[in-house]
């Protein structure tokens, strides 16, 4: 599960650091499991779509959506209708040993204050 929780870590902490600037401070995350992996999505206020930055070396930030590029099977960002944004990334099942992938997807949201 680590390349899961990592995911979840880069893409939530974005949120709370460049999105959570809204009036209500709020994000949300979304975990559902499939087929084919596990399907991680994560929202928040801001209409800013992010960017891969180039770091240095010894740059304590920047390297989010690299981790998250090269960890996930596949990754999108979307901006909603009414604003906001979220982050999707899907986690390929083989990166995920040990888990047995499930066909029973139900709804997954929690809804965090940051």
């Amino acid at each position: 599960m680590d390349d899961a929780e990592l995911v979840v870590a880069e893409l939530a902490s974005n949120a709370v650091i460049h999105g959570c600037n809204g009036a209500d401070g709020q994000f949300d995350v979304f975990l559902a499991a499939r087929p084919d992996g596990l399907e991680v999505a994560v929202g928040d206020p801001s209409s800013q779509l992010p960017t891969r930055v180039e770091t240095a070396e010894d740059d304590v930030h920047g390297r989010g959506l690299i981790l998250v590029h090269a960890l996930s099977a596949q990754w999108k960002a979307l901006v909603g209708p009414g604003g906001g944004k979220r982050i999707w990334a899907l986690i390929a099942a083989e990166s995920l040993p040990g888990v047995q992938p499930s066909t029973q997807v139900g709804p997954g949201i929690e809804v965090i204050s940051c």
